[in-house]
């Protein structure tokens, strides 16, 4: 079992769309996935009740312990992804204590990339590997270059793939399916193969290091 946890404590973030994509892509390539919604507002759990059955499972994690319940629940799949809350509360800092790999969604703009601060501090604290996604970036526009590098002065990983904001994202949430499943989404299904690709592939190193 190997532990990807998605965390931002800014809303909005783009953090549960890419949870639950990131699952549902590894999913459809054959492995065994699990998804922890560990969001208040329980976004991909509502995702997967609106789901044909078939898709991810989707656990609620509410105020369990980490730590201690994780090795039990996820012990029959191949990868876990939690949707963290968007506060670094006590379960979010378990989140980041019990993963291989924190991927932190970022959106171009300033606050967001002040708040992403937080998150990378707990990641180093507890010397969990992190790398950053820009998420929901304007295409023709010159931010997300800028946020490359304001983001890169962190010193944690700016992967290469990336989401744009398209509304193929929330709508395919809205039907319980991926932007994988749902007709028309091409350039959203392109931009989550190359980023489940682009994270597994940096799991594979950090775990294998």
């Amino acid at each position: 079992m190997r532990t990807v946890a998605v965390l931002n404590e800014k809303g909005g973030s783009g953090k549960t769309t890419i949870a639950t994509n990131l699952a549902g892509a590894w999913h459809k390539d054959g492995r065994d996935v699990l998804l922890l919604d560990a969001d208040p507002q329980l976004t991909a759990l509502d995702w997967s009740d609106t789901s044909d059955g078939d898709g991810v499972p989707v656990v609620q994690l509410g105020e369990s312990n980490l730590r201690r319940d994780l090795p039990r629940v996820g012990q029959s799949f191949d990868l876990v992804v939690i949707d963290g809350a968007p506060r670094m509360g006590s379960l979010t800092a378990s989140a980041v204590a019990v993963a291989d790999l924190v991927v932190i969604p970022t959106q171009p703009t300033a606050p967001d990339i002040w708040s992403a601060e937080t998150v990378v501090k707990v990641c180093e604290t507890e010397g969990t590997a992190a790398a950053f996604v820009l998420s929901r970036a304007v295409v023709g526009t010159k931010e997300a270059g800028k946020a490359d590098e304001a983001l890169s002065s962190f010193g944690i990983p700016v992967l290469d793939a990336r989401t744009h904001h398209r509304i193929a994202y929330p709508r395919a949430i809205g039907q319980g399916v991926t932007v994988l499943d749902l007709p028309g989404a091409d350039k959203a299904a392109d931009e989550i193969r190359n980023l489940s690709d682009e994270v597994l592939s940096h799991l594979d190193r950090v775990t294998n290091d």
